[in-house]
């Protein structure tokens, strides 16, 4: 009987620290990309270096990804973001962020939303997939 205890203490526990860390990654990701901003990041999960822009992007050559200090950021700093993006957030409280696989806004083969406040991981397709990028609703 006690060790049925220990164990199911120990599993809650587990489940506990899981889902902290969890909202714990979205908070920090919230934190590092600034209000009215939209956010990509080298890596899942908010991961590693990090791209911040507050413009509509038609093509994400030349732009580079830089050390962040809230999520782990260092990965992928001084990297090009267009077709190395695994993770994004939209920090505007009023339009939709879209993230699209190829140049100039083109979403004909895929593209990615993520409604005002919120963010995630890409799709299997649009992981390092994205070219361009812009707020929906402008």
């Amino acid at each position: 009987m006690r060790i049925r205890k220990i164990a199911t203490a120990g599993a809650v526990a587990l489940t506990t620290a899981v889902a902290s860390l969890t909202f714990a990654t979205q908070a920090q990701a919230a934190q590092a990309c600034p209000d009215y901003y939209a956010c990509l990041w080298y890596n899942s999960d908010w991961e590693g270096a990090i791209y911040v822009s507050a413009d509509p992007v038609a093509d994400y050559t030349g732009k580079k990804f830089v050390t962040s200090a809230y999520t782990n950021g260092s990965n992928g700093a001084g990297l090009g973001v267009k077709n190395n993006s695994a993770s994004a957030y939209n920090a505007d409280p009023d339009y939709r962020f879209r993230v699209y696989y190829n140049s100039n806004f083109n979403g004909t083969y895929a593209y990615q939303t993520f409604s005002p406040l919120s963010g995630g991981n890409f799709t299997a397709t649009m992981k390092n997939q994205n070219a361009s990028g812009q707020w929906i609703g402008w």
